[in-house]
């Protein structure tokens, strides 16, 4: 039986590979004398992710669905959301995924929304049982998940993955095909 995908949950498909691939090069090349801090890594990430989305963007200005904060406390909003809220969480979520082991890291992540909401209920959205319901699942989850690990030694960042050079042929294959 297959199942149909919508569009949208196909890019939402695509961008949890992407993230994944993004995590697990992080880890492995984490170790490395010559590593990006994560400083760098995050920048580069919030480069790649606005170049990404700026035809999303440009097609809701053609199409006048943009919606565009017309006065400075608008404004001050999304520089605050920027600069004091996603800046460091992407530096620290770098930062932490390159020392913690991937069991860890992966099973953390689904307290994210949990959290979000929390944090959007302190500062002043209206209860929704549902949401209330489904953050407390995951929370369960994760202390689940948390206590049922099994105590073993975390490897080095990187330790179980080839190195690029073992990936590549040291020399080009040149033969002519036909």
């Amino acid at each position: 039986m297959r199942i149909p995908l919508r569009p949208r949950r196909r890019v939402e498909h695509r961008g949890a590979g992407s993230y994944a691939v993004y995590t697990v090069l992080l880890r492995r090349d984490g170790g490395r004398p010559d590593a990006p801090d994560a400083l760098s890594l995050a920048t580069a990430t919030g480069v790649w992710g606005t170049a990404l989305m700026l035809p999303w963007l440009g097609w809701e200005a053609v199409t006048g669905t943009i919606a565009v904060p017309s006065d400075a406390r608008g404004l001050l909003s999304i520089l605050i959301l920027a600069l004091v809220v996603t800046a460091p969480t992407l530096v620290l979520f770098n930062y932490g995924a390159e020392r913690v082991p991937a069991a860890i890291s992966g099973v953390s992540t689904a307290a994210i929304p949990a959290f979000g909401y929390a944090f959007a209920l302190v500062l002043g959205e209206p209860l929704d049982p549902v949401k209330a319901i489904g953050g407390a699942v995951a929370l369960a989850g994760v202390v689940i998940a948390t206590l049922a690990t099994p105590g073993a030694e975390p490897s080095p960042p990187g330790s179980g993955l080839p190195e690029p050079a073992e990936l590549a042929p040291d020399e080009p294959d040149v033969t002519p095909r036909g």
